[in-house]
């Protein structure tokens, strides 16, 4: 698993994780928010608990080291050695990663864009035309796409996700083993590096396509995704650390992000790939 690989790598980096902490854990309607006891935040999407993680008999009720009135003291180590059964645990895990790589990003391997979408470097005249997946809903991508007359296929569980206009281009989902090894390019929302879908979508990849994973929750060291043939790696850099937390509290989504705490990046593998264009 893509967090899993990402979190071998980062003990590496800090030589020892046990002395950090967890001081504050918001788990927002759109946005898990986490700051830790070096004064790192981080954040990721939040993937809402399953159904039988709310609706339990009462002996399988949860009232642990890692349930609520109980995060705060608790160690990063003892959260990373948590099983990925709950997909609370698993968005703020991805948010503890985001928090600790965000010091290191660029110092290694890829370089890092900042205030760059991964799309806006992608060369038009190679994209015109080209056989586009979309995994997920992106909808500035498909204005994107469809206006350099792209071939285009968005895979959603769920058409109405979709705008009227926007449903010509649906795929169900579960279409993705069809889709991806056709595509020229494939864009991934990060979202599936916590609902762990991630890893069948990977092994569908082609050789020879250009593969993005972009989001809040991709904010991480790059080097288990570009292992995995993706090639540029979209995600966010707090700019007003003061603010997210309320902004998620208060029904942030990720749009609400860039209007008033956080700038895009972009970490790429290659910047003299000739399917892109970087000034």
């Amino acid at each position: 698993m893509i967090l899993d690989e990402t979190i071998h790598l980062l003990r590496e980096r800090y030589g020892s994780l046990h002395n950090i902490f967890l001081q504050k854990v918001l788990f927002g309607l759109h946005i898990t928010v986490v700051e830790l006891s070096e004064g790192l935040i981080g954040f990721a999407s939040t993937v809402p608990p399953a159904d039988n993680e709310v609706h339990c008999k009462k002996d399988k009720r949860y009232f642990g080291p890692f349930s609520p009135l109980q995060f705060t003291g608790q160690s990063i180590n003892d959260l990373f050695a948590l099983p990925n059964e709950k997909n609370l645990i698993l968005s703020l895990k991805a948010a503890v990663i985001n928090a600790l790589s965000s010091p290191l990003l660029g110092n290694n391997r890829g370089t890092l864009l900042v205030g760059a979408d991964p799309v806006d470097l992608i060369n038009r005249e190679w994209l015109s035309g080209k056989k586009v997946s979309l995994v997920g809903a992106f909808h500035s991508y498909i204005e994107k796409f469809t206006a350099l007359g792209c071939q285009l296929k968005v895979l959603e569980l769920n058409e109405n996700v979709l705008q009227n206009n926007e449903k010509q281009y649906f795929a169900p989902a579960s279409a993705y083993p069809y889709l991806l090894p056709e595509s020229d390019l494939v864009v991934i929302t990060g979202l599936t590096l916590v609902n762990q879908t991630f890893a069948d979508l990977a092994k569908c990849l082609s050789p020879t396509s250009l593969n993005i994973v972009t989001g809040p929750t991709s904010s991480f060291l790059p080097d288990a995704l570009f292992n995995k043939n993706i090639h540029l790696v979209g995600g966010t850099r707090l700019t007003r650390p003061d603010l997210i937390f309320q902004l998620a509290a208060e029904g942030g989504a990720g749009y609400h992000l860039f209007r008033y705490c956080a700038e895009k990046i972009t970490l790429v593998e290659n910047i003299k790939d000739p399917r892109l264009q970087i000034s």
